[in-house]
């Protein structure tokens, strides 16, 4: 009887430390992307991820101090084709790989997507 006791009160314990740890993650994403520790890049969309029944997302990859980052963004549906264009992505100073991609600003200057560190942004 006790066993069972102390397994109920460990799966507690451990399903709020997961939701306190997910909590933690997104609203410091969100904090280091409202500070004024922000710059702005851009990034290719690449691939859609996600399984059936579950979230669609848009992988992206940018470059910051010619080191490349990844990161994904919920899809957003009303967007027809975003796969292997280039956008606006936000991006913390402090922690490059918390960013931000904006769909709504496409960028087609191919100069400034060679200085973003794309080099065969043809393919």
């Amino acid at each position: 009887m006790k066993e069972n006791k102390y397994n109920k009160i460990a799966k507690i314990i451990f399903a709020i430390a997961v939701i306190v740890f997910l909590l933690y993650k997104s609203y410091g994403d969100k904090y280091h992307l409202s500070s004024n520790n922000v710059e702005y890049t851009i990034a290719k969309t690449t691939d859609y991820s996600g399984g059936r029944g579950m979230q669609s997302y848009i992988d992206y990859v940018y470059f910051i101090d010619n080191k490349e980052y990844k990161s994904t963004i919920r899809r957003d549906y009303d967007f027809k084709d975003p796969l292997k264009k280039y956008y606006v992505v936000k991006y913390s100073r402090k922690k490059p790989n918390v960013s931000e991609l904006d769909l709504n600003q496409e960028v087609t200057d191919t100069l400034k997507i060679r200085e973003a560190g794309f080099t065969n942004f043809g393919k």
